[in-house]
């Protein structure tokens, strides 16, 4: 191993010292932005420091027409239902591909990883001719299956990699100890997925929470998400810059938690799975 001079270790610590610095200082200007008043947020010099004014927030948080709970409860609903069907539904299929031998098993595997090059816009209109046949723009079921569908490609192809990356041999050896298949992959092979479960867990959880167009053009009053109340807080002539700061401040909570707890998982789930 080649060992760095000490010039370099320092330009080695600046870039990655700027690359922190250019990654975190928008969230950090986001949320400045949220504590401070118009004329802070539009003044000539930006201020770092100002007096922090939360009368954003507590409109968020006010029972009323501007009220955080209702968005926030539907995109809870939406998210957490989109990515538990979706880890299911992928789970089992990522298993079947690398592990199950059956016929048309590499058309199948191409199909599925065939549909991520169509753009998912250009699905918007038969969809929405469909859903309004069927009467369900504006529910719950149609959003969460429209991020199922989204998401499940990409889960699968996750998934896929970490199945292939356990050897046959453990699976084999448990049923020769006398577990059942559907004990050896629920006891064995899904514990030794974890990490990439919660890696593809954690990738599904924010695309759909972040999701805008679907949910702009599929819900009308009842299921609209935060995503949609960020962009309600456009005036008809100005921009609500405090507003809009606050609620995507709070809109970042969850993500940031989830990924703070997952951290771990996803850390090696992002590394092993690549392993075999």
């Amino acid at each position: 191993m080649v060992k760095q001079s000490t010039p370099q270790k320092i330009a080695i610590s600046i870039v990655i010292v700027l690359l922190v610095v250019w990654s975190i200082f928008p969230i950090y200007w986001n949320i400045v932005t949220s504590m401070k008043t118009r004329n802070d947020i539009f003044s000539m010099v930006p201020k770092f420091l100002f007096t922090p004014d939360y009368s954003a927030f507590k409109t968020a948080f006010t029972p009323g027409s501007s009220s955080i709970y209702k968005y926030l409860k539907n995109s809870v609903i939406i998210s957490f239902g989109a990515t538990l069907t979706t880890l299911i539904i992928a789970t089992m299929a990522a298993y079947s591909i690398s592990k199950n031998r059956f016929k048309l098993k590499s058309i199948i595997w191409f199909v599925i990883l065939a549909t991520r090059l169509l753009p998912p816009i250009s699905t918007i209109i038969p969809m929405f001719l469909f859903a309004s046949k069927l009467k369900l723009i504006d529910t719950y079921f149609l959003m969460i299956c429209i991020n199922v569908a989204l998401n499940i490609p990409f889960s699968i192809w996750l998934l896929k990699s970490f199945f292939d990356s356990i050897p046959v041999d453990i699976q084999e050896a448990s049923i020769i100890d006398g577990c059942t298949t559907f004990q050896s992959v629920t006891k064995i092979i899904l514990p030794l997925v974890a990490p990439g479960i919660a890696t593809a867990a954690t990738f599904v959880f924010v695309q759909v929470w972040n999701e805008f167009t679907f949910s702009f053009i599929f819900s009308s009053t009842k299921i609209r998400t935060l995503p949609m109340l960020i962009a309600q807080a456009r005036g008809d002539d100005i921009f609500m810059w405090q507003d809009m700061a606050a609620i995507t401040t709070i809109q970042m909570i969850p993500v940031l938690l989830i990924g703070l707890y997952l951290q771990k998982h996803l850390v090696s789930g992002l590394t092993t799975g690549a392993i075999k």
